[in-house]
């Protein structure tokens, strides 16, 4: 009776365990397929490309080859581009520079406004202080130009876009991390429209950032494309 007793017991012991195993596999199933349902309720990204801008032939890096002397114009120097270096200006490129020391030289260059020089011979255009009120040495300046492409990205959707988890190609010649393309220093004003009030990577719902690449060549570009957690959007430039 006894070895029969202590067998009955091992046996229900042993039913336990596997009872006990059991269960736990099953709520782990359950957990696991809570966190699934979980998953599949949270919404994909949703964006949009609302404008793309080829700027061919744009201005994008001046070097001072005179800071000039005695220097002083009517509010912030304003360099544009004219025949000969002189007025009128022709097309929209704009800059600003400071002013530094005693003798009022040229100190830092800031392009506002890259212009696109895609129908003008820029071998003709010089740069020129637009709004000088006097100068004893005029400052002289050089410019290069590249490709420029701009691009408006809204986010239609109700999910943040993490622009650091997202990517930008351009005719499929580089991938680029989407907040790369925000973060540039020297990008004019008037065309950064980022609308976030908040500090990188996230893009809300709603928001509007935009994207500035310098190709690094005269070609224009064709096709730009966003990828964000495995949504696709796109646009031709």
């Amino acid at each position: 009776m006894g070895s029969v007793a202590a067998g009955a017991l091992v046996v229900g012991t042993s039913l336990l365990v596997v009872f006990a195993l059991a269960t736990q596999a099953l709520d782990y199933q359950l957990d696991s397929s809570l966190n699934e349902l979980e998953k599949s309720k949270e919404s994909l990204p949703n964006m949009r490309f609302t404008k793309v801008q080829n700027i061919e032939e744009a201005v994008v890096a001046i070097a001072v080859t005179d800071d000039g002397a005695d220097i002083v114009c009517a509010g912030v120097c304003q360099l544009r581009l004219g025949t000969g270096g002189t007025p009128p200006s022709v097309g929209d490129f704009t800059a600003t520079f400071t002013l530094q020391g005693v003798d009022n030289e040229v100190d830092t260059v800031t392009i506002t406004n890259h212009g696109s020089y895609l129908y003008t011979a820029t071998s003709s255009l010089s740069l020129y202080v637009s709004n000088v009120n006097s100068v004893t040495i005029s400052p002289t300046f050089t410019f290069s130009v590249e490709t420029a492409v701009y691009a408006n990205v809204k986010n239609i959707g109700v999910t943040d876009i993490d622009t650091s988890a997202a990517w930008v190609t351009i005719d499929g010649d580089k991938i680029f991390q989407f907040n790369d393309l925000l973060s540039f220093e020297t990008g004019p004003s008037n065309q950064l429209t980022i609308n976030s009030t908040d500090d990188l990577p996230n893009m809300y719902p709603g928001e509007v950032f935009t994207i500035q690449h310098i190709t690094g060549g005269s070609v224009a570009k064709e096709r730009i494309t966003l990828v964000s957690d495995g949504v696709i959007a796109a646009s031709d430039i």
